[in-house]
């Protein structure tokens, strides 16, 4: 008498209408047994293989699943909702799909373009597996900037599409919703955050769509829109504007904005409050930055050893202006004749 459950004795009477959909144990569950019935018109039905353990990496095992409620708990305990009902169209099969991200640059997009947080993850990443990119932005809320350099170099130092899905892009505990920053605004409603930073919005849509675009088109974008201003001067300023906050955010780092905010020199009160003086000295720079803070500087010039990093006179010496053209005093000056007009 045939074994239903044994597939072997299963094929043997294919083609006479008998056990389209079959129950087997775990043993004849695997891709190419799946792939050889479903060929040849049959389904197996039975317990799923458990993954095979490789480099350490985790495997479906280690993560709790629950379809029905769109729900997926990971190792170490955080939740995801991101899961997404897919079907396709000739078929009608459904799969589901989870959607998980990494925070490329902890809370702080406007530091170095080459952030090192994710390598640890890029080297676990199972083949065919990507993840999304939350490129935070919990440095500038208030001030006009934008340095389409810094852009490009950013975008193009995001790890291949092998291993990314994409990227997005905003703050944590601030709305993009109507500016209450200005002290006398115009009559009517405030302005869109989105208005007022126009500028540093269309930076990132145009450069991550068509990076090559060069500084020259963004100039003639801010001559039409602010006439009366020298372009050239106006561009230079708000790519200095930037360059404060990453040459200060290299120097001193707190990885999150309740530790480092950098438009107030402020953390949250539970932290720190208020940076003083003596706070930047003690203080650490940017894993990966290639800058030394204060301590770490002091040591390497009391036993004279070289200075293979930026160092803080460096830092200083850059937000000074010594290094930096676009706090020149004649753009500066030039800029104070035309303040009307560089209302975004």
């Amino acid at each position: 008498m045939q074994n239903p459950h044994d597939p072997e004795a299963t094929y043997a009477v294919k083609g006479q209408g008998q056990h389209k959909k079959e129950h087997v144990d775990g043993a004849y569950v695997s891709g190419k047994k799946l792939t050889q019935v479903q060929a040849e018109g049959r389904e197996l039905i039975g317990p799923a293989q458990p993954a095979p353990q490789k480099d350490g990496r985790f495997t479906t095992e280690d993560f709790q699943v629950k379809v029905e409620e769109r729900t997926g708990v990971c190792p170490a305990g955080k939740t995801s909702t991101q899961c997404s009902r897919l079907e396709e169209e000739a078929t009608g099969k459904v799969n589901f799909r989870f959607e998980f991200s990494f925070k490329y640059s902890v809370a702080h997009m406007y530091s170095i373009p080459n952030p090192p947080f994710i390598q640890p993850l890029l080297e676990s990443l199972a083949p065919g597996r990507k993840t999304w990119l939350t490129v935070r932005n919990d440095d500038i809320y208030t001030f006009r900037f934008g340095d389409p350099a810094y852009a490009r170099e950013y975008i193009a130092n995001i790890p291949p599409a092998d291993k990314i899905a994409g990227f997005y892009m905003g703050p944590d505990g601030y709305a993009w919703g109507r500016d209450f920053l200005e002290h006398n605004p115009e009559p009517g409603p405030r302005p869109l955050v989105m208005e007022k930073q126009w500028y540093s919005f269309m930076l990132w849509g145009r450069l991550a769509y068509d990076a090559p675009l060069p500084d020259s088109r963004f100039e003639r974008i801010l001559a039409a829109r602010h006439p009366k201003a020298s372009s050239h001067h106006l561009f230079r300023a708000l790519q200095g504007a930037l360059q404060v906050m990453l040459l200060t955010t290299r120097f001193f780092w707190g990885a999150i904005d309740l530790k480092w905010y950098p438009e107030a020199c402020l953390s949250h009160p539970r932290n720190k409050g208020f940076y003083n003086v003596r706070d930047f000295m003690e203080g650490i720079s940017m894993p990966g930055s290639e800058v030394l803070c204060i301590r770490d500087w002091r040591t390497r010039l009391t036993a004279r050893k070289p200075m293979e990093q930026t160092t803080p006179l460096e830092i200083a010496g850059a937000l000074t202006g010594s290094n930096m053209p676009a706090f020149a005093t004649p753009i500066m000056s030039r800029l104070s004749t035309t303040a009307s007009a560089l209302r975004m």
